[in-house]
């Protein structure tokens, strides 16, 4: 599913947030977009979906496979999300319903979009579930009963179920140890490409890209000041903050990964 993003601006009050920014995803493909914390990567994917603050202003367009999201009805905006366009939240802890076991969320999406059985909806969230490596036993289980890891499993399955055609994928590996990070971008990009979906992988980390993306954009104060193909970023022809994005990155090596290359990480030792 393609994402085509013309002159989009956000604003809250006077202060602006997204500035006239111009981007796309084609069908199939694994787009990056980066930046530092507060560069406003968030709140453009929120925008493009629909999930701005409700006192934002925005202008520009953001067309879903042709289908304009910027003043579009929540009917209209609540049909997009889930069935054509899955997002996986930074902080699945937060994302999910504590009070709910993991099966029913990821049946959720599909009781919404979708006119199946209970026992059809039942068996596709558990099928999906033994997809992202969560066993029939956890799949019963509470999200506070969960490692972070198996968490983030729960939120790409949900985002997932329905087949969505583009995923949105918001620092989902932020909070979690390198060895889970690296399990957890390899299911992602592998669940991706099997299913010919198009990914908008969001971070602050240019490190996740290089395992992830094949071509990045780079947010500064809600601008893009560059983009290029991933093996390309942090060249002369680099803007300033890309190659302070690349330098950071190239200070911590991670032994490679799916796509072959090299890639940083973060420290950490413990398991999911």
């Amino acid at each position: 599913m393609s994402l085509e993003i013309h002159g989009l601006s956000m604003s809250i009050g006077s202060r602006a947030i997204i500035r006239d920014v111009d981007a796309s995803v084609a069908d199939g493909e694994r787009v990056g977009l980066v930046g530092a914390s507060g560069s406003g990567k968030s709140m453009l994917a929120r925008t493009v979906l629909g999930l701005a603050p409700v006192d934002a202003h925005v202008r520009g367009s953001a067309l879903l496979d042709g289908r304009q999201t910027v003043g579009a009805s929540d009917e209209e905006l609540a049909d997009v999300r889930g069935r054509f366009a899955g997002m996986i939240f930074q902080n699945p802890a937060a994302s999910l319903n504590p009070l709910t076991a993991v099966v029913d969320q990821v049946m959720l999406p599909l009781r919404i979009h979708y006119d199946l059985s209970r026992s059809e909806r039942r068996d596709r969230a558990m099928a999906m579930l033994d997809t992202v490596g969560i066993s029939n036993r956890l799949a019963r289980s509470f999200p506070s009963e969960l490692s972070g890891g198996q968490q983030q499993r729960v939120a790409i399955a949900t985002a997932l179920v329905t087949s969505p055609r583009l995923i949105v994928a918001d620092e989902p590996t932020t909070a979690l140890d390198s060895i889970t990070q690296r399990q957890i971008l390899d299911l992602l990009v592998s669940l991706v490409d099997d299913s010919g979906a198009s990914l908008l992988f969001i971070t602050h980390d240019f490190s996740v890209l290089m395992r992830t993306v094949t071509r990045c954009y780079v947010l500064d104060e809600g601008r893009i000041v560059d983009e290029s193909a991933i093996g390309e970023m942090g060249g002369p022809a680099s803007a300033e903050q890309t190659r302070r994005l690349v330098d950071a990155a190239r200070r911590l090596r991670l032994p490679s990964g799916r796509g072959g290359a090299s890639a940083p990480a973060r420290k950490g030792g413990r398991d999911e």
